[in-house]
């Protein structure tokens, strides 16, 4: 047995007439069906609820009189809120945090990210068919990052610890930079070839040379959540302190180029690579290019580029932790 829907629709009467109409023809046309709907409301529209044989209702539509509808009951679900809360050791919300919701289905996955408010919420509609799967919050400064998974609860809560205070860090004291000196680094240009540079207070100075897709050079397109990285590393070779807490970079006098090659995607071909590496050297004369990514095949084009890059005296320190790959 399906549940069907027996409605007066706008061709019909209304009201009265309506009632009338729809319990005449559901008494001649389904007598041995089970009702669902015994008192029906007086709205314009008469409407009821019924179970039937589904055979037996296609074989009775055609005798349907004008003015109603009959329909298979269709179930609808409401978009269900998931509200994130993001806050600090201490319970305290924390504002203008990113977070990212990981939405999955059968069929797919989707993203839904924003900031958080003053409640330190961000409150994520889950459409019909998906399910909330994980949630991120990336601070912008002062915090760790967090994380969860979200398994069917409507309200969760993300901690985030709080960073440790600067100005001086053990990296600095691993590469022998000891101390604060706001000179240091001066007269050295350094490209950063990653995600982009995001605004930020510790970075005032960065040049931006141009975002590179598909074998194409764009003039710099921020996006939001994708320079939390290439930010980052920016932040370690040449981040200027803006208060007595703030890390300052290893070398904070330097002239920091950032080429942004993973645009709204953590990927990037070896085309985009070699030209970012080429317009840093050639163009820009910058003495040092950091990459941080690896591959897990070598690039002849991309093994050019470098050999090209130190032709004209510039010095490419790449990544070799991640992935411990000969290609890396």
């Amino acid at each position: 047995m399906a549940r069907f829907v027996m409605a007066g629709n706008r061709s019909g009467p209304s009201g009265d007439g309506s009632r009338q109409l729809v319990e005449a023809a559901y008494r001649r046309l389904f007598p041995a069906s089970s009702r669902i709907t015994e008192q029906a409301p007086q709205t314009k529209r008469y409407r009821l609820l019924f179970e039937c044989e589904a055979t037996e209702v296609a074989s009775k539509v055609r005798e349907l009189p004008t003015g109603i509808s009959v329909e298979p009951e269709i179930l609808h679900t409401p978009a269900t809120p998931l509200e994130v809360f993001v806050q600090s050791e201490t319970g305290q919300p924390i504002e203008h945090v990113r977070v990212v919701a990981v939405l999955e289905s059968t069929a797919a996955q989707v993203e839904s990210e924003g900031l958080s408010d003053a409640r330190g919420c961000f409150r994520v509609v889950v459409a019909d068919g998906f399910q909330a799967s994980f949630v991120s919050a990336t601070p912008a400064s002062d915090y760790w990052w967090s994380w969860d998974h979200v398994a069917s609860r409507s309200v969760v809560v993300l901690r985030c610890d709080s960073l440790p205070t600067g100005p001086i860090g053990w990296w600095h004291e691993a590469v022998g930079a000891h101390g604060v000196d706001l000179r240091r680094g001066s007269g050295i240009r350094v490209g950063v070839i990653d995600t982009g540079i995001s605004r930020h207070a510790c970075l005032p100075y960065v040049i931006r040379v141009g975002t590179f897709q598909e074998g194409e050079i764009h003039s710099y397109r921020p996006n939001l959540g994708y320079e939390l990285h290439g930010t980052h590393v920016a932040g370690l070779i040449g981040a200027l302190p803006i208060r007595a807490s703030s890390f300052v970079g290893i070398a904070p006098a330097v002239e920091l180029y950032s080429a942004d090659v993973f645009h709204s995607k953590m990927q990037a071909g070896q085309i985009d690579l070699a030209n970012a590496i080429d317009l840093l050297a050639s163009n820009h004369r910058v003495h040092l290019i950091n990459m941080s990514f690896g591959a897990t095949v070598p690039s002849t084009i991309l093994h050019d580029a470098i050999l090209d890059a130190i032709d004209e005296g510039a010095v490419c320190v790449c990544a070799t932790g991640n992935d411990a790959g000969a290609a890396n």
